[in-house]
């Protein structure tokens, strides 16, 4: 009889440390799950910012290179190929630009969207005003084409110009931007070498 009772005594004492020992695993599950979803959200964030830390960095670059120059110079701007984002600028008497630009000339880089206008600088946009009268942003894009037709050659055409610069081109992580500062202006004359 005393066998028993002792066998009914370990039996119901593992019971209790089967139940103790679940518990403490299922807390240390729940845990090990949340740690890995913080992280896991942590990345995604990094992840999807990137491309607007990236165009405030850019802006920021291109605002200290042109505080930088002296009135009639040119100098050049190397940025991050940022893909669906665009320069774009607008002097201080230029109508329809962004309300960010109050009452100055601002220069701007915007999220593209379909239409990439205004509005896409307005909600979407980074923008760094300038005390000069007028912002001239020119994209010149240019293809090259080479012609095998019996003998090679390399002819040039124009597929015209746009007031804003994409920032991204087929080839290369960076992007080498012209930048002149005058006294009343800034001019960004850039040429793609490729057809939009």
């Amino acid at each position: 009889m005393e066998f028993r009772v002792s066998f009914k005594m370990i039996l119901r004492r593992n019971k209790k440390a089967d139940l103790l020992e679940n518990a403490l695993t299922l807390i240390i599950a729940v845990v090990g799950l949340a740690i890995i979803f913080y992280a896991g959200w942590q990345l995604y964030s990094v992840y999807v910012n990137q491309d607007e830390t990236n165009a405030k960095t850019a802006i920021n670059t291109i605002e200290g290179r042109i505080n930088l120059l002296e009135d009639g110079q040119l100098g050049k701007v190397v940025v991050k190929q940022i893909s669906g984002w665009f320069i774009a600028g607008w002097g201080k008497n230029d109508a329809g630009r962004p309300d960010k630009c109050y009452f100055k000339s601002c220069l701007c880089i915007c999220k593209d969207s379909v239409s990439s206008n205004i509005e896409d600088c307005q909600t979407n946009g980074f923008c760094r005003l300038f005390d000069v009268e007028d912002v001239n942003v020119n994209a010149n894009v240019m293809q090259v084409e080479v012609i095998a037709a019996g003998e090679s050659a390399i002819a040039t055409e124009s597929c015209g110009s746009q007031d804003l610069i994409p920032l991204k081109e087929e080839k290369g992580a960076l992007l080498e931007i012209p930048v002149k500062k005058d006294k009343d202006k800034i001019e960004i004359n850039y040429i793609s070498p490729r057809c939009a």
